[in-house]
């Protein structure tokens, strides 16, 4: 009995999408792992007790010197979002789910149109049935054009002479703070500084490059409009403030109850703020790790199971023998001339065929010889592979 070991090799590599950082120094960003360990990212090392192997979606993000890990199912693209019902708007039945609620989700829109992901409760639909708090949106440019916190507090300053159609609110300043804390009653001594939650827009046109108004706590609506019906109770958005609206070419990270908790995350929320107030504008970096290809059907051919590897035993003078070209390999294409496809394509791969004894070789140096090389090239439009030729070595 002769034992033949085949080595499948890819034609075409992988490749990994390369951009510029965020911040010049690799070593300078802090990397944001869920439950602060990459190891509950993995299939096998070991985590800590009391916490969930979550995976990863091969997705960071990088932002004002933070680098944050996004789990496995985190990452969904416009293209999956279907208006089934045709009314222009996205309920959660129309687009795919989260796998953990606890973490960041990025909703890419990859689409040529607004995306509007409308709630019956509070968002908490939008993530898995459970409310994400913290809102960034970046633009086309990756820049931070919106934000919205209504966990987290901020000293907000108030330069408009009311609280609603005047209202002209900023980012407070140090002494302006300052006289806040000191003041025994700050509604009546400081009536127009205060420690509220937040929603900020992105605006060139404004002296201060932002716009800003105050939200309710674990509400998306400003606490001054309160005489207004929800839909319209915001001073920034012209659409119902308790939906998520994402322009085309943006992509929306929202962050969940762990973001807020003892783990890095939750340093890197508190200064998401500061990208408005930034001498010069940040810009975020979101990157996909491609992932090596897979075979599917090779270890149905394997023929012993004990010994690793994929083994092909051939009987001694067999009559025929070929290699099984019901073999295929595929990988997941997330860009194509820098456009985000995210879509499944199989690929033409090859098998070498060594001769045995050399890896048996003790020889250090020893270099194995290649008997024969067959290229399996794939057909999309027959969906097959083709060998170039037959197995011919193997007697």
């Amino acid at each position: 009995m002769k034992k033949i070991t085949t080595l499948l090799l890819l034609l075409v590599a992988a490749l990994i999408l390369v951009v510029a950082p965020a911040y010049a120094d690799e070593e300078a960003l802090i990397d944001i792992y869920p439950y602060g360990s990459i190891n509950n990212m993995t299939e096998t090392e070991p985590i800590a007790g009391g916490t969930l192997r979550v995976g990863t979606s091969n997705w960071t993000l990088d932002f004002l010197g933070y680098r944050y890990h996004f789990v496995r199912s985190s990452v969904r693209y416009g293209h999956q979002f279907v208006d089934a019902n045709a009314d222009g708007v996205f309920e959660a039945t129309e687009y795919p789910g989260v796998s953990y609620s606890a973490f960041a989700a990025m909703t890419i829109n990859n689409t040529e149109d607004e995306m509007e992901l409308v709630t019956t409760n509070l968002r908490a639909n939008i993530t898995g049935g459970v409310t994400n708090r913290i809102y960034a949106y970046f633009n086309e440019d990756m820049e931070l054009a919106m934000f919205e916190d209504h966990i987290f507090t901020y000293h907000i300053f108030n330069d408009g002479t009311d609280v609603t159609d005047n209202a002209d609110w900023r980012f407070a300043t140090e002494a302006e703070i300052d006289a806040f804390k000191a003041a025994a009653d700050p509604l009546t001594e400081t009536p127009n500084t205060r420690l509220a939650h937040v929603r900020v827009v992105k605006d060139t046109t404004d002296a201060q490059g932002y716009k800003l108004e105050p939200l309710g706590y674990l509400t998306w609506l400003n606490p001054d409009l309160g005489a207004l019906p929800a839909e319209e109770r915001s001073l920034l958005v012209d659409w119902n403030p308790n939906h998520v609206v994402i322009p085309a070419g943006w992509t929306a990270v929202s962050f969940g109850q762990h973001d807020r908790g003892s783990y890095k995350a939750t340093d890197f929320v508190k200064v998401l703020y500061t990208a408005f107030v930034a001498e010069t504008t940040p810009v975020a970096v979101s990157t996909y790790t491609y992932q090596n290809p897979v075979f599917a059907g090779l270890t149905a051919h394997d023929d012993d199971a004990v010994t690793p590897g994929v083994q092909m035993i051939v009987e001694y003078n067999q009559a025929d023998f070929d290699l099984p070209n019901n073999v295929s390999v595929s990988w997941l294409k997330m860009f194509e001339d820098d456009v985000l496809v995210n879509k499944t394509e199989k690929l033409s791969y090859k098998v070498d065929v060594y001769e045995t004894a050399d890896f048996n070789s003790a020889e250090e140096d020893h270099v194995p010889t290649i008997l024969e090389t067959i290229t399996f090239t794939y057909d999309s439009v027959a969906d097959a592979y083709t060998p170039d030729k037959a197995l011919s070595v193997v007697d």
